[in-house]
């Protein structure tokens, strides 16, 4: 069941305007910054977004076996798959969680009253396409629904990107996109040096706590998956990004001197 969640607001945040972010660019507005110095718009550090595939029905691959019970049967994996956009600071301050599906109205969704396109209630934004993946439509209204929440508190965002070409999309008024520099992300996004990593073991973590709460009611695997829905896959994606520990973040941002 579908449940209302809340959010904190995000606060300021703040970039150099450009349109492609390498590592001395960052190091001048960074030291602009603690220097005292005026940039073009008022903030302690600059915003990360990125996206990973999450197999939402796959239950961990690995188990633990007493002494004696010999080796357990295995299981075929599934391989039902979604697309998560997740988006923050060095400061832990995030934007709700996107996730992109297959399915327009997932049953769930229906069985709980809920439209595909009005999940914000429930601090997620969901978006479906044939092959679940993110796509330059779905990453412009993105844009636009964070910069629609800037405008109304005045604020201005500057967001750091990989070098994709589905982020290629129109600049919003408040937001400002800085691309990486093509072969770098695993040193220069934040979310790939850790976040992505705490994002998903916490997803597992709460699959795995599913599974042991519901162990009396099914006598197979195949019993368990068909449990298994897009939309309680999508709240534990909103538990699994608030759970990702702040001190986290601060070092994944620190990690690659964002």
């Amino acid at each position: 069941m579908l449940k209302n969640r809340n959010r904190n607001d995000a606060n300021d945040s703040v970039a150099k305007a450009s349109h492609q972010l390498d590592s001395a660019q960052k190091r001048n507005l960074l030291m602009a910054m603690d220097a005292g110095e005026k940039v073009p718009v008022r903030t302690s550090r600059p915003w990360g977004s990125d996206e990973l595939g999450l197999f939402c029905r796959q239950v961990p691959n690995k188990s633990l076996v007493g002494e004696g019970e010999g080796t357990p049967k295995g299981v075929k994996l599934k391989k039902e798959r979604m697309t998560v956009l997740l988006t923050g600071n060095a400061l832990g301050e995030r934007f709700p969680v996107w996730l992109v599906g297959k399915s327009e109205q997932p049953p769930a969704f229906t069985k709980a009253g809920v439209s595909s396109c009005d999940t914000i209630k429930h601090n997620f934004y969901y978006r479906h396409n044939s092959t679940s993946w993110m796509t330059g439509k779905i990453f412009s209204e993105f844009l636009e629904e964070l910069n629609k929440k800037l405008i109304s508190q005045e604020r201005r965002l500057a967001l750091i990107v990989d070098n994709f070409p589905g982020y290629k999309v129109n600049e919003t008024s408040n937001i400002r996109l800085f691309f990486l520099p093509p072969n770098c992300t695993s040193k220069a996004q934040p979310f790939d040096a850790g976040i992505i990593k705490s994002f998903k073991d916490h997803f597992r973590r709460r699959m795995c706590h599913d599974v042991y709460a519901k162990r009396e009611s099914f006598k197979t695997d195949e019993g368990y998956f068909k449990g298994v829905t897009v939309g309680g896959a999508c709240l534990w994606s909103v538990e699994a990004d608030e759970a990702v520990c702040v001190q986290t973040m601060i070092n994944c941002f620190r990690y690659c001197k964002t």
